[in-house]
């Protein structure tokens, strides 16, 4: 059977060879770039006219931390709750990250359902039976829609015994999702397995490790997989699922359709139609070669990627000088490029020229099956697996490896793509292209706060639900420990974990260099980790509001100097809102709801009541609190 699929897919590929002639004909495009490190630069959607909308709002962000499947539900449920309070007709800014991504793409990008349907009614708890929970009216279609893997009630409750047998290796497994059917065709692995070989070994001299060249030649790119098997079950219902697509904001829809052409599908976005903040949605760049010998001081790298309705890229410049003292990558120089959507991921044909923007030749770059833009930008946006580096295991494993070949060869599976930076070049100015690994952001940071400090935001919502699970004290209970990011921001070291060391001061994980991710003052901590604790003591969620200086963070483009004022929306155990519901409804939860580990909550029932915790609690006690920080609406200036 597989001799059989293997020979269709080499008779598929003979016969569609003038189609992808055509295809890469049709690749080269021109799209527009940005340089941030120029004087004159200004963060596009400060200026652009189509965004006119944005320009007298609030200077405030809202951001969705990540969490997997938990990280979808409770960004559903409080932006109902913030947009029925007409709160996100005010922000500036919405950050999305890891989890959330999947609810902000869609919000952003689907036309199938009006918004109202989309995001379903806030119902009472008391109201909230498994049939409400799951009904089109409590959950909207943003939960109704989900397919396998999601089902519509949740499997029958672990025991407490049987879940403390579960370990860091599992979680991982299960995260990949092994064992379960992705519904990708044979016949579409064996194209994909064929289609990247290389006719011909490169030369190696310039690489890290012989084998790097090697893999890079002769085994194929199935960077796909990943974001087939989740974007392919969590996007496709949208109709944002198409081969070869592009996304653009639909200020820009005509001109990207001119320049890919009538065979090219383009998807607009709908955040003027729906008068949304501007979205921004952070990654990671990782850096393989970092993070290996911590022991040795040789701390994890990695670099901030975003995907916007306008631009994608490395809002930062790292010059070939920058990274002198950093363990040797691929690439000689990263970042300070914005690219159109449409422009990445794709190789450069001409010399980026050092202006605040303009425009260049590229061509698109996309594998032979894919699942167009979006996917590009959702698949690795939530693959917290392929951050492998702050996993001790992991880690072990490849130090061992003596062939060198495990990262490479596992870089061929996890989501990458192709990326360059006008700060690494070839003789003729032009950027030279790295196949590089685009992953989760949880890398690093899961709130949703360094893309709104970059930009200087002096006002912000964030929601964080990463308090956790886990059987640290004997018992499965939330555990604020496991809010390492916020930790992280402060300065604050962090305790060791089941499985893990401690956290360095100001890092999320034990593989980065002290204060890695610090920007607001250590010393300012405390009362808010004291409020905190109390909040998880009366067992209801903690919302908190304070003001914060900003530190300086030079590799996360943060100046500091200035301060912010943030309400703090820590998602943890509710008791009133568990007594609340029905006794059928309380029998499907865990006691530690919501704080379920990312890949737990697998059912229309659990998401929908997940987010209508959320939608509640941000009506009842994050509204106020944001509207106070907010105080009366701006003015809209006359001209």
């Amino acid at each position: 059977m597989r001799i059989q699929l293997a020979f269709a897919g080499l008779l598929f590929a003979a016969s569609s060879a003038a189609s992808v002639e055509e295809e890469v004909e049709r690749s080269r495009v021109k799209a527009r770039v940005w340089r941030p490190s120029h004087p004159d630069f200004v963060f596009p959607e400060t200026v652009e006219p189509g965004l006119a909308h944005l320009q007298n709002r609030d200077d405030f962000g809202i951001g969705f931390a990540g969490g997997g499947f938990r990280g979808l539900a409770i960004a559903h449920g409080a932006f109902r709750a913030l947009h029925k309070a007409g709160i996100t007709d005010r922000a500036r800014y919405m950050t999305v990250s890891s989890g959330s991504v999947w609810f902000g793409i869609p919000l952003y990008y689907q036309a199938r359902d009006d918004l109202y349907t989309f995001l379903g009614e806030i119902v009472p708890p008391e109201q909230l039976t498994r049939e409400v929970a799951t009904g089109q009216g409590a959950a909207g279609s943003m939960v109704t829609r989900l397919t396998y893997p999601i089902k519509k009630f949740p499997k029958k409750k672990k025991s407490l015994v049987e879940k403390k047998k579960s370990t860091t290796e599992n979680s991982l497994l299960s995260t990949l999702g092994l064992g379960e059917n992705v519904g990708v065709s044979e016949l579409e692995l064996a194209w994909e397995a064929m289609s990247g070989v290389a006719s011909n070994m490169s030369m190696c001299s310039e690489s890290v490790h012989i084998c790097d060249c090697i893999v890079d030649s002769i085994v194929p790119d199935l960077h796909e997989m990943w974001t087939i098997a989740t974007i392919g079950s969590l996007m496709y219902q949208w109709g944002l699922v198409h081969p070869n697509a592009a996304y653009c904001h639909s200020s820009q829809l005509d001109r990207v359709k001119k320049q890919l052409g009538r065979f090219t599908k383009v998807i607009p976005s709908m955040d003027v139609k729906h008068n949304l903040p501007f979205l921004i949605s952070q990654s990671a760049v990782l850096a393989v070669e970092s993070g290996r010998h911590v022991e040795a001081g040789a701390k994890m790298v990695t670099y901030p990627f975003e995907n916007t309705l306008l631009y994608t890229g490395v809002p930062n410049a790292y010059s070939e000088e920058v990274l002198a003292d950093v363990p040797r990558e691929k690439f000689k120089g990263l970042g300070d490029v914005l690219v159109e959507p449409h422009g990445w991921p794709s190789r450069a044909l001409e010399p980026v020229p050092d202006n605040a923007t303009s425009e260049i030749a590229i061509r698109r770059a996309l594998a032979p099956v894919n699942v167009g833009g979006l996917g590009e930008w959702g698949g690795p946006a939530a693959c917290y697996v392929a951050d492998w580096q702050i996993r001790p295991f992991m880690v072990d494993l490849v130090n061992k490896d003596f062939t060198k070949c495990i990262v490479p060869l596992g870089q061929k599976i996890v989501p990458g793509a192709a990326t360059w930076s006008p700060l690494d070049v070839d003789r003729r100015g032009v950027p030279i292209t790295h196949d590089l690994p685009i992953a989760d952001a949880g890398v690093y940071d899961d709130i949703g706060h360094i893309p709104l400090l970059r930009r200087g935001v002096k006002k912000m919502v964030l929601y964080d639900s990463s308090a956790v699970r886990d059987n640290s004290t004997g018992v499965l209970q939330s555990n604020l420990e496991e809010m390492v990011y916020v930790k992280a921001a402060f300065g604050q070291p962090g305790e060791a974990l089941p499985g893990l060391p401690p956290n360095p001061p100001g890092s999320p994980n034990y593989a980065m260099a002290d204060h890695y991710m610090t920007v607001f003052e250590p010393s300012e901590f405390a009362p808010l980790w004291e409020k905190a604790q109390a909040a998880l003591a009366s067992g209801e969620p903690a919302v908190i509001r304070g003001t914060y200086t900003v530190v300086d963070n030079p590799h996360f483009g943060i100046k500091g100097g200035w301060q912010v004022e943030v309400v703090w929306v820590f998602t943890l155990p509710s008791r009133s809102f568990m007594a609340a519901l029905p006794q059928e409804t309380q029998d499907d939860l865990h006691d530690y709801f919501p704080n379920y580990v990312s890949s737990e909550p697998m059912s229309h029932l659990e998401l929908s009541v997940m987010a209508q915790y959320s939608s509640h609690l941000t009506e009842q006690r994050v509204v106020q609190e944001v509207l106070a920080m907010l105080g009366e609406s701006p003015q809209e200036t006359v001209v």
